[in-house]
C-alpha cells in the first residue's frame, strides 16, 4: 500500500490520499453494512457519481454540502465525492430540528443538501426558513420525490479530476454546544491527515476491523475510524448506533478487531457483562475511548468484561486528536496519553502563566491540526486561538513524564465559598462506590457558600445505593466542602450523541 503522508505538510489532500490507497488494493473490502460489502472500487464509483452531480448542479469549490444522512456507505461516499470537487462538506446531525438546521444552514449556506428520506422534508422546512439561500441540488438515498435526486439512481459517468488541495477546508464540523452556541469548525486537509498519520504510528491499526457505531457526522467517528481505517488498509462495520445487543452478534460476525467506544457503551457493556459473556469477541485486540472523560472504575471493569486494555485519549472538534494512550504497557490509570508528536501542550494559570507538572490549570495546545478558523466567526477564532494556541476550556494538568490528565470543564468548576470542586475528582470517587453505573456532579446555588456540588447518580440494574453509606464512603475520600449536599438517583442522564454528559441541563434543572 502507498504510504500515508504523516506531515502536516503533506502535499495531497485527503482525495489523492484515498486515490493512493484505492489504486494499490482497489478490491479490497472497505465497507460493510449488513450483508452489504463494498470494495474500494465500489466506494470510489458512489463518490464519483455523486462528484459528477454536483458539477453538474454547478456547485463550485469552496462552496458547502450539508450532509443529514445515518452511517451507510453513501455518507462516505458523498464526503469523497465532495472532496472530488473541491466542495467543503457539512456533516450535520440527521436528528436536529427543523429550527436547529435553519441556524446552522443560515450560517453555513449550502450549496447542495443531502438528507436521508425519512429526514428530507425536516431539511426542506429548515431551507424555506432561511431568506436568500440558494440550494442548487437536493440529494436523498432513494427515490422520495421528483425534485430531489436518488443518490442510487445517479448514473456512472465520466468523473471530475481531483481538486482538493492540503491547504484546502477539507470540513466544517458544528461544535456539541454543551456550553453555547455551536460553532462551524474549518478542518484542513492537511490537519486531519496529520491526525490519521500521528494515529497510526502510536497504534497498529493497519489491517483492522473496526466498528462504527459512533455518528459519523462527529470528527471521532468520521477522521479516526472511516478515513484512519480506509487509509491503513482496514474495513469499517458500519452500524446506525450502539443497538444492544444486536452490535454484539454484528461484532462477533465480522470478526471486529477494534472498537472504537465512548464511556456509556463501556458502561452498558460492564451492566450488562453476563450476555456479552455469551458471545464470542475473541477477535477484539483494541479497545479505544474518547469523547468524553472515562473514569478509572469504568475502565478498569471494562477491562475485566472485555478481557483487553482500554486506551483513553482526547481530541477537540477544533484539532481532532491531541493526545492518545499508546498502546502496551504500562497503562497510566486516568491519563489521556502523551501528547501526539508535533503536538505541543501547556498548563496556563488564569494570568496565562505556564505551570509546572503536576499543577492544574486551563489546556492550551499548539497542532499541526488546528482548525483554520471559525466558520463566518473572527471574533469566536481570535478568542480561542492566541498566537497560534488554542485555549480549550479543559482543566488539567501533565506529570512529570509528559502525561497528559483531563478533569474538567472550566465552565463547570463548582466555586464552594471561596474554594475550587472539580466535578470530575467527586464523579471519579463516587462512581467506585458498588452499584453506580454513571455518575454526574453540578453546581447548585446556596446562599451561604454561593454554590454546592449535587450529584445525580444512575444505579446500576438491580442496584440499591443506600444515601447514607455513599456519604460515608465519599467522606473517608474527600475533604467536607466537596461532599455532595444533594444527591439524586435518576434512570439516565442527558448526553450528546457522542456520550458526553450535557451538564447544563442538569444545572437548569436543579
Amino acid at each position: 500500500m502507498t504510504p500515508l503522508p504523516v506531515v502536516s505538510d503533506s502535499p495531497a489532500g485527503i482525495g489523492e490520499a484515498i486515490r493512493q490507497a484505492a489504486a494499490a488494493d482497489p478490491d479490497r473490502v472497505v465497507l460493510v453494512e449488513g450483508k452489504r460489502r463494498s470494495t474500494f472500487r465500489d466506494l470510489l464509483d458512489m463518490a464519483d457519481r455523486f462528484a459528477a452531480a454536483l458539477e453538474g448542479a454547478g456547485v463550485a469549490p469552496g462552496e458547502r454540502v450539508a450532509v443529514l444522512l445515518p452511517n451507510c456507505g453513501w455518507f462516505a461516499a458523498v464526503t469523497i465525492g465532495a472532496w472530488k470537487v473541491g466542495a467543503v462538506p457539512m456533516p450535520l446531525n440527521p436528528n436536529l430540528t427543523a429550527s436547529e438546521l435553519a441556524g446552522i444552514f443560515r450560517a453555513g449556506e449550502p450549496a447542495a443538501i443531502v438528507a436521508g428520506p425519512e429526514r428530507l422534508a425536516v431539511a426542506r422546512d429548515a431551507a424555506g426558513r432561511v431568506d436568500g439561500l440558494a440550494v442548487r441540488a437536493w440529494f436523498t438515498q432513494r427515490e422520495a420525490e421528483p425534485a430531489a435526486t436518488a443518490l442510487d439512481a445517479l448514473p456512472p459517468v465520466a468523473a471530475p479530476i481531483w481538486t482538493d488541495q492540503p491547504g484546502d477546508v477539507a470540513a466544517i464540523l458544528f461544535t456539541s454546544g454543551t456550553s453555547g452556541r455551536p460553532r462551524g469548525v474549518m478542518l484542513r486537509h492537511q490537519g486531519i491527515l496529520f491526525c490519521i498519520g500521528r494515529l497510526a504510528e502510536m497504534t497498529p491499526i493497519r489491517g483492522e476491523t473496526a466498528l462504527c457505531g459512533l455518528p459519523l457526522f462527529h470528527v471521532y467517528s468520521l477522521v479516526l475510524v472511516l478515513l484512519a481505517q480506509l487509509l491503513r488498509g482496514g474495513r469499517v462495520v458500519l452500524e446506525p448506533g450502539f443497538q444492544f445487543p444486536s452490535f454484539l452478534e454484528v461484532m462477533a460476525r465480522e470478526r471486529v478487531s477494534t472498537l472504537m467506544a465512548v464511556p456509556p457503551l463501556l458502561q452498558l457493556l460492564v451492566m450488562q457483562s453476563d450476555l456479552v459473556d455469551k458471545i464470542d469477541l475473541s477477535a477484539l485486540r483494541h479497545v479505544f475511548c474518547g469523547g468524553a472523560p472515562l473514569s478509572r472504575a469504568l475502565a478498569e471493569r471494562a477491562e475485566a468484561v472485555l478481557g483487553c486494555a482500554i486506551h483513553d485519549g482526547y481530541g477537540l472538534t477544533e484539532m481532532t486528536l491531541v493526545a492518545l494512550a499508546r498502546v502496551g504497557p504500562p497503562v497510566r490509570r486516568g491519563s489521556v496519553g502523551p501528547p501526539l508528536d508535533g503536538v505541543d501542550v501547556e498548563i496556563r494559570d488564569e494570568r496565562g502563566a505556564v505551570l509546572p507538572a503536576g499543577a492544574s490549570g486551563q489546556i492550551w495546545v499548539r497542532s499541526p491540526a488546528l482548525m483554520k478558523g471559525y466558520f463566518r466567526d473572527e471574533a469566536a477564532t481570535a478568542r480561542m486561538v492566541v498566537d497560534g494556541w488554542f485555549g480549550t476550556g479543559d482543566i488539567g494538568n501533565l506529570d512529570a513524564d509528559g502525561h497528559l490528565y483531563v478533569t474538567d470543564r472550566i465552565e463547570e468548576i463548582i466555586f464552594v465559598g471561596g474554594l475550587n470542586v472539580y466535578p470530575h475528582e467527586v464523579e471519579e470517587v463516587i462512581s467506585a462506590f458498588p452499584g453506580v453505573a454513571r455518575v454526574a456532579v453540578v453546581a447548585m446555588k446556596n446562599e451561604a457558600t454561593g454554590e454546592v456540588p449535587q450529584a445525580y447518580i444512575v444505579p446500576q440494574p438491580g442496584a440499591r445505593i443506600e444515601i447514607a453509606s455513599l456519604l460515608s464512603f465519599v467522606r473517608g475520600h474527600l475533604a467536607p466542602y466537596k461532599l455532595p449536599k444533594r444527591i439524586r438517583l435518576v434512570g439516565e442522564l442527558p448526553t450528546s450523541p457522542t456520550g458526553k454528559i450535557l451538564r447544563v441541563r442538569l444545572r437548569d434543572a436543579t
